[in-house]
Parts: structure tokens; sequence; C-alpha cells
């Protein structure tokens, strides 16, 4: 990975690190600091860098809202293989519970419509 250059989060006065890294999931991603790794980073895969313009606001506001969320609520997407079995799972037992009018043969097609969206999969994790 290659730091491109380091800025302040003016928000909160955090360091924010840009990367450009090639194993990046999806077409950028950015980790909060925590009490272990105080400084913001923002990866992007250095083929997008003409896109940081757009990439880098969008991952930013997401950051921002995350912080803004108290603790508990708090939860990060990111890229796991498993990410269309667990989301069918939850959807169709949502779709039992709710008894709504979905079809539940429509579930696998949201299930990959969902995984294309945010990357090769998606997974809820709670900051522990």
């Amino acid at each position: 990975m290659q730091i491109d250059r380091k800025t302040t989060d003016t928000s909160s006065g955090t360091p924010l690190l840009l990367q450009r890294d090639p194993s990046c999931s999806g077409h950028a991603s950015i980790k909060i600091a925590s009490d272990g790794d105080p400084t913001h980073v923002l990866r992007y895969k250095p083929e997008l860098k003409t896109e940081l313009f757009y990439l880098s606001p969008f991952q930013c506001r997401l950051a921002i809202r995350s912080i803004k969320t108290k603790q508990v609520n708090r939860f990060d997407l990111a890229s796991t293989p498993a990410l269309v079995q667990e989301v069918k799972q939850l959807i169709e037992e949502h779709l039992r519970k709710s008894g709504s009018g979905l079809p539940m043969s429509m579930v696998p097609q949201l299930c990959q419509q969902l995984g294309h969206g945010l990357g090769p999969g998606t997974r809820r994790n709670r900051p522990s």
C-alpha cells in the first residue's frame, strides 16, 4: 500500500490517511479511528485515483454518520464471501414474521442485487 497523503478530518480533528491499495474490496473503504489506531484510513484502488473527488467525500460522509451514531448502534459493512446466504436467511426470516406479500422466489435476486451494489459481500460487524 502506498500512502498518498495525510490530512485532518475537520469535523473531529482526527488525522485522515489516504492509501492506494490494490487489494481494497470495492472501490474504496474507510476505517474509522479507534483507541488503538487514532487515524482514519481511507483505502482505494489505485486505478480509481481520478475518482477520489467522489469516493473520498462519499466515504468520509459515511464515517461522519457512523461517528455521530451512538457506539452501541454502530455497525460496519465489509466484504465476506457468505453475503448472499446470510442476507437470504435474514430476509426470509423477516418476510415470514412480517407476513409481507413479497414472493420468496424474489429473495435470491434481491440478495444478488444487494451484493453487487455493496461489493463482493457484506457483513454486519458491531464494534466490541
